[in-house]
């Protein structure tokens, strides 16, 4: 099966050439947040730009999420911006915050949470920033933020622990050192919670907080015969 590749940049209407982060919603609009060209919006035709003068909070755009009232949130270095398609809401940090970056925002249930460098947990709650930083536990630091595909959001700590935080509340820290030394990066595929560590590749079981090795064959494929 052949592919084709089409580029677009600033000549067919994207606002900036360095684009940070790409969300598709539901309609199967793909929406792009850039370095410093703010929120574009394209049908697979047009590109629709949305900036500070329509309502954005910052025009450098970090990440974007989808929540599950089809809200956008806009993450840019020091704020956010939610856009429900008609009315954008800006979050601010305060000035006297230490925050120097906003790094991820994610949705569990009702409830907006992000994680910010140097690695504080930040929380919103019906539109109300109910904290921008707050140690996840006593000294410990955020080193990354996931999400499973069961719905748990999983940070992993500075002290090599996961921190999950369930569906109705619950909380559970777990560690790895038996299983693996080194994490290297986590991704969901086919419904597992994956983790690629020196140790190989394991799945973690959010819900049950459970480590299992992962036995994984590679399939190296011809790309002239397309055969294995």
């Amino acid at each position: 099966q052949q592919y084709s590749l089409l580029q677009y940049t600033v000549v067919d209407g994207l606002p900036q050439s360095q684009v940070n982060a790409i969300t598709e919603d539901k309609l199967g609009y793909l929406w792009l947040g850039t370095q410093g060209g703010g929120l574009a919006q394209f049908n697979g035709l047009d590109f629709r730009v949305y900036n500070t003068l329509d309502g954005l909070l910052n025009n450098i755009v970090t990440a974007l999420t989808i929540d599950s009232h089809d809200n956008i949130w806009v993450v840019h270095p020091r704020g956010f911006t939610k856009f429900d398609g008609a009315v954008f809401k800006k979050f601010e940090v305060p000035s006297e915050s230490s925050i120097r970056r906003i790094r991820e925002v994610v949705e569990l249930k009702d409830t907006v949470f992000f994680y910010s460098y140097p690695g504080a947990l930040g929380k919103i709650y019906h539109d109300s920033v109910y904290y921008w930083e707050k140690e996840i536990l006593p000294g410990k630091h955020i080193n990354t933020m996931h999400q499973a595909p069961s719905g748990e959001l999983c940070f992993y700590l500075d002290d090599n622990s996961f921190m999950i935080y369930g569906l109705e509340g619950e909380r559970k820290l777990l560690t790895h050192k038996s299983h693996f030394t080194q994490l290297y990066n986590i991704l969901n595929f086919k419904n597992q919670m994956l983790i690629n560590s020196d140790s190989g590749l394991f799945s973690l079981n959010a819900t049950r907080g459970e480590f299992k090795k992962e036995d994984v064959k590679i399939k190296i494929i011809d790309p002239q015969t397309q055969e294995a």
